[in-house]
């Protein structure tokens, strides 16, 4: 077997538009066409488990995963049959699809034990406050982070997998006294405030460090500027929550996000080394790129699968294209 590099899984799959079966049936499935035959139907759905078992023989063909979960996909919604889409779902833990369905009436529970499944799908993998589905990884994934005794902790998940939510669970516990929320914008300091808000703690909440006034409890929604305006006043964080953690990376000269961050988190050490710190991202591929210390620890919680799929339009002289990410192709 080919030894597992990025360039390695990127060339197999880009190899399959020479496979004219599968490049035909699987760009009218991308298209919408549903002149398919019953064949190549059978065929396409084949190749989606052959991707399943790959990615399941090597956990690092990610792509393979997409792709098979992609052809499911559009399939159950060109073909109105979401079997298929209902049968994978409960297999890789993606619950909210498989309750979708079944509220939605696109899958008729056949038996008992679908009925059963059904109700404790909804009974143990809800959020409650937030009413919503998760996925098992996510479930499993916040669960461990907030039994977890690191005072270094990241959550790499896609976006609306429950990032504020998972805020509002820590703020919930009450165990943090002096709380940092860093947004990288003024323009998310309003969304984040209001979700916030509605939990009605007995905090003070500071949207600015002229707010602060050496409250003893308090939480602080804040840019990495006025955070660290903060610190310079005397004040301190027991914790610090990083939104948007990816962006530490940056060192642009007209954004220097990154370099404000590394410093606000450093000077907060050295007020209160038990500072715990949780970053927050949908991006970053090595958390151990985050340390600001060779020997720190961070504990890392990775949602790797989304169960959403993106459509790529190109409109360009008046045309427009569909483009094909797995085989590179418009």
């Amino acid at each position: 077997m080919e030894k597992y590099s990025k360039g390695t899984e990127k060339k197999q799959l880009t190899t399959l538009k020479n496979t004219e079966k599968f490049k035909d049936t699987f760009h009218k499935l991308i298209v919408g066409n549903q002149h398919i035959t019953p064949e190549n139907q059978e065929f396409i759905l084949l190749c989606a488990i052959l991707f399943f078992n790959s990615y399941n023989n090597d956990k690092r063909y990610k792509s393979y995963f997409r792709l098979a979960y992609y052809i499911i996909l559009k399939y159950s919604q060109l073909f109105n049959d979401f079997k298929p889409l209902y049968d994978i779902s409960i297999q890789i833990g993606f619950f909210p699809i498989c309750n979708i369905l079944i509220d939605n009436q696109k899958i008729q529970p056949n038996n008992l034990s679908d009925v059963i499944s059904h109700k404790f799908l909804k009974s143990k993998y809800i959020n409650e406050r937030e009413n919503y589905i998760e996925t098992l990884e996510q479930y499993n994934s916040v669960k461990k982070l907030l039994e977890s005794s690191s005072n270094t902790l990241a959550y790499i998940a896609p976006t609306s997998f429950g990032k504020s939510s998972l805020i509002s669970t820590f703020l919930l516990q009450e165990k943090f006294s002096k709380i940092g929320i860093i947004v990288p914008t003024k323009s998310l300091l309003i969304q984040t405030f209001k979700n916030i808000q509605k939990l009605s703690l007995k905090y003070k909440i500071i949207l600015h460090d002229e707010m602060y006034e050496n409250q003893d409890k308090f939480i602080g929604i804040l840019t990495q500027e006025r955070a660290t305006r903060l610190i310079n006043k005397g004040g301190y964080f027991d914790i610090l929550f990083i939104d948007e953690a990816h962006k530490i990376f940056e060192y642009k000269r007209d954004d220097s996000r990154g370099l404000i961050l590394s410093r606000l988190l450093k000077i907060n050490k050295s007020k209160n080394a038990q500072q715990k710190v949780i970053y927050l991202s949908p991006l970053v591929d090595d958390v151990e790129n985050l340390k600001l210390e060779s020997d720190e620890k961070i504990d890392s919680y990775e949602i790797k699968h989304n169960l959403k799929c993106e459509e790529i339009f190109l409109f360009k002289n008046n045309e427009v294209s569909q483009y094909d990410k797995f085989t590179n192709e418009y």
